[in-house]
Parts: structure tokens; C-alpha cells; sequence
């Protein structure tokens, strides 16, 4: 378990467990064939599990924020998305919460 003195920030431990190369959002206007679900993994960048990113292994997309265009209906099949959510409802709550934060910070990754 990782034992922190200092508080930890996301953009801190994004750099501790997500690799950097992978952290991009140049990429994030994806078409809509992007949205294969199974392309799709959800990283835990929070020891808590709390906050997550979104990785596309075969394009190498990803955001801390919910991936652009996608409805909650392809986040649910994302594999492993029913760890955090068990509800469209509730993926639909995730989502706006993602979309207010993603206004606060300019629609920017935060550290990358």
C-alpha cells in the first residue's frame, strides 16, 4: 500500500501511475469508430479509486475525463466499468461531474 506524507494531487500521482506517453489529449476528436468499447480500460489513478482515467490501447487516447461522444451506455461496456458504476444513471451523474470539472480547467487534462 502506498504511504503518502504530503497530500497527493492528481496531477502529481498521474505522473506516479498512468506513463506519460499514454497521456494525451491531442487526439481526444475522435471519430465515431473510436468508440469500440472493448478498445477501451479504465486506470485508477487514486489510491482511493475515486479518480480514473480512460485509455484507448489501440490509439493511445486518454483523458481523466469521460471520452468525448461516448454515451453512458458504451462507458458501461467499457470491461471493468461495473466496478464503479452499476447504473446508465449513474454513469450519466459521473459524466456531467466530469463535465463541470473539464470546464473548471479549460477543457484541459490537468498536468499534462
Amino acid at each position: 500500500m502506498l504511504r503518502f506524507r504530503t497530500p497527493i494531487y492528481r496531477a502529481s500521482l498521474s505522473r506516479i501511475l498512468v506513463p506519460r506517453a499514454i497521456h494525451s489529449t491531442s487526439r481526444l476528436a475522435m471519430s465515431k469508430k473510436s468508440f469500440l468499447p472493448a478498445d477501451w480500460r479504465i486506470i485508477e489513478t487514486s489510491p482511493s479509486g475515486l479518480e480514473r482515467t480512460f485509455v484507448n490501447d489501440k490509439t493511445g487516447e486518454s483523458t481523466w475525463y469521460t471520452p468525448v461522444g461516448m454515451s453512458a451506455d458504451e462507458i458501461l461496456q467499457i470491461p471493468g466499468a461495473k466496478k464503479y458504476w452499476s447504473t446508465k444513471e449513474q454513469v450519466e451523474e459521473y459524466v456531467q461531474q466530469m463535465a463541470a470539472e473539464k470546464a473548471k480547467y479549460g477543457g484541459k487534462d490537468i498536468g499534462s
